[in-house]
């Protein structure tokens, strides 16, 4: 679990556009790193570089066969964990790890209401929250982001990645104070050099020079 004074274990999600006047800057929204698989391992899917190369090869993939072997492997690593999840319906891991797959896939609404289960079946984790979160902002339902990222800081006031991510969200939303407030809180809760930083670049651009 993600406390305030630790850094997050974080992957850059799809990035957030943040307009200043004519100039647009890229703010990343942070979501978690899966938890442990309880089934198959889901290699990321239409994604290319050497980390796809990578997950192709674990998965038995090569990339030369052709983009039908990506997406049958892809339905056969969902197949599986669905049939897992029916067997155990209150897997709090399972459900999350269907979720990611099918976010990392492409199909981001089939996620969301996986990621609210997880999120129901634990309320105190606060993986599924960033999860959902990044989910509904590639929708551009920034609202949507937003009230789950309130949701999570009403369980945990001093998160530092909800707060970043929620500042992310408002200044998506032209709610630049609101934003400077939300990253400035992020930047007092962390004492991660990595995050710190992304914080003060997305502070930087906001503020403008």
């Amino acid at each position: 679990m993600h406390q305030a004074n630790r850094g997050p274990s974080a992957r850059v999600w799809a990035p957030a556009f943040l307009v200043l006047g004519v100039v647009a800057a890229t703010l990343a929204f942070l979501r978690a790193q899966p938890s442990p698989a309880a089934g198959p391992v889901a290699a990321p899917v239409g994604r290319s570089g050497a980390p796809a190369d990578a997950a192709h090869d674990a998965a038995g993939v090569r990339p030369g066969g052709g983009g039908g072997d990506v997406a049958a492997r892809f339905q056969q690593q969902v197949d599986a964990l669905r049939e897992q999840l029916a067997a155990s319906p209150s897997d709090r891991l399972l459900v999350l790890r269907l979720a990611q797959l099918l976010h990392d896939g492409h199909r981001v609404p089939d996620a969301v209401p996986l990621y609210r289960r997880a999120m129901e079946l634990d309320p105190s984790d606060p993986q599924p929250y960033y999860d959902l979160a990044a989910a509904h902002a590639g929708l551009g339902d920034w609202d949507a982001a937003g009230a789950v990222l309130e949701e999570r800081l009403a369980r945990e006031p001093g998160d530092a990645v909800a707060l970043y991510d929620l500042g992310v969200v408002r200044a998506n939303q032209g709610r630049t104070e609101e934003a400077q407030v939300r990253l400035q809180q992020a930047l007092d809760a962390s004492s991660d050099g990595a995050l710190r930083a992304r914080i003060s670049e997305a502070l930087a651009r906001l503020k403008g020079p």
